[in-house]
């Protein structure tokens, strides 16, 4: 909760992460918490791909999955 409070502290908007090779998806007072897919393996049987994030504005940030064709595992 410590990280929490300093990202909500200072203004933090989205908090990206990885490495668990699995989507999730969460909000903390208002600031993003994602986990994206990985391009290697994923554990929850989603295709392998990567998230892409429009920031040009703070307030309409968005992000959407891209799979990757041709990457069967």
């Amino acid at each position: 909760m410590e990280l929490l409070k300093l990202c909500k502290e200072n203004g933090v908007v989205a908090f990206l992460a990885g490495h668990t090779h699995k989507l999730v998806v969460n909000e903390y007072k208002g600031i993003q918490l994602v986990n994206g897919e990985t391009t290697s393996k994923n554990f929850d049987n989603r295709p392998m791909g990567f998230r892409w994030w429009d920031v040009a504005a703070k307030a309409k940030m968005v992000h959407r999955f891209v799979a990757l064709e041709g990457m069967d595992e």
